[in-house]
């Protein structure tokens, strides 16, 4: 099942003349790489930044220093990303697919099947980011507070650290939060557990190192 979900939401989110190494692909803002495609990356001469949806990717594609890259693409010795908590990353993902819809669609967000769980590639598992990587060379970083500071720390790939910070407008915003409570209360957490659980003994093993 991964594996056939994997070949599907690789291709989501590509837009034809925007390919890796076009000269389309190169003009483009670090913050639009993650609009214009799924398998972003970004890369120095030692490492490669994998860009997860809702793992802080806005702000690393924003203040990140390296090249951007289809990180599919290239090889290098060690391969970095943020692995989540996956059902908090679920409540978020799914928060920020119904509210868009919203205020944005007129979409009745009651009439969304939540036990759907794959609503877009923000909720898709994690797992199918990184599933292609050789282990040993792939380190994850627990997201939270601080993963951006520890990112900049062993591997100094910020433009800037003054005013790095992960935004989570959810609890900023009246309506998103009414939309966050009808997410919980809506959900179906057993399914999600079982959906989730590859990425959930992933996330265990990250943060138990």
């Amino acid at each position: 099942m991964y594996n056939k979900l994997y070949a599907a939401v690789t291709q989501l989110d590509r837009v034809p003349g925007y390919e890796p190494g076009s000269q389309e692909f190169e003009s483009l803002q670090p913050r639009q790489l993650n609009i214009h495609m799924f398998r972003t990356g970004f890369y120095n001469d030692k490492a490669c930044m994998v860009l997860i949806p809702k793992n802080a990717s806005t702000a690393i594609s924003t203040y990140i220093a390296w090249k951007p890259t289809d990180y599919k693409a290239i090889n290098r010795r060690t391969y970095i990303a943020v692995f989540r908590d996956p059902v908090d990353r679920w409540i978020s993902g799914a928060t920020e697919y119904l509210w868009r819809g919203q205020n944005f669609d007129g979409l009745d967000i009651t009439t969304v099947d939540l036990d759907r769980i794959h609503l877009d590639k923000h909720t898709a598992p994690q797992h199918t980011f990184i599933d292609m990587l050789d282990p040993k060379r792939t380190k994850l970083y627990p997201f939270g507070p601080d993963v951006l500071k520890q990112l900049q720390d062993d591997w100094n790939c910020f433009r800037s650290t003054a005013h790095i910070n992960i935004v989570n407008t959810i609890n900023t915003n009246e309506s998103k939060i009414k939309v966050r409570d009808y997410v919980v209360a809506n959900a179906n957490f057993n399914k999600i557990n079982d959906f989730y659980a590859k990425d959930l003994e992933i996330f265990r093993l990250t943060t138990s190192t």
